[in-house]
């Protein structure tokens, strides 16, 4: 089986990011440590084929753990030269097939990390009901 073609996404594009409770701070914002690289970038799903519900459900320990926040794609490029790449997952050996995996790449500072905090809004708060992914 192939994979699916990597897209460019545009300005526009709107992007998840999976927030864990560990990273929500009492008065619901996010901590600078959500804002984290894991392998070569920020993982995001993008809202072309995800949703909030989809993102935060990736997890195997319990998406009750965890949020979604939303961010403007072209947002997300304006900060210290971020940028924003579709890297779709599909037939790999230990992740689950994702079409709407994307990474966001560059250096994760103090700085820019709260940046990136100031440009996300809730898709789903800690607490919210788990639904099943509408696609």
């Amino acid at each position: 089986m192939s994979g699916w073609e990597v897209e460019v996404i545009p300005d526009s594009g709107t992007l998840f990011l999976r927030v864990h409770k560990v990273h929500v701070r009492e008065d619901d914002s996010i901590a600078a440590g959500a804002f984290a690289d894991h392998g070569g970038g920020m993982s995001v799903d993008w809202a072309k084929y995800a949703t909030p519900h989809d993102t935060r459900s990736h997890p195997t320990k319990g998406p009750g753990n965890y949020g979604a926040v939303s961010m403007n794609a072209g947002h997300v490029r304006s900060i210290d030269a971020l940028k924003v790449i579709h890297e779709p997952i599909k037939d790999h050996p230990t992740l689950p097939d994702n079409r709407a995996h994307s990474e966001v790449i560059g250096d994760k500072t103090n700085e820019v990390r709260m940046k990136l905090g100031r440009i996300v809004d809730w898709a789903i708060r800690l607490g919210d009901p788990i639904r099943a992914s509408y696609r």
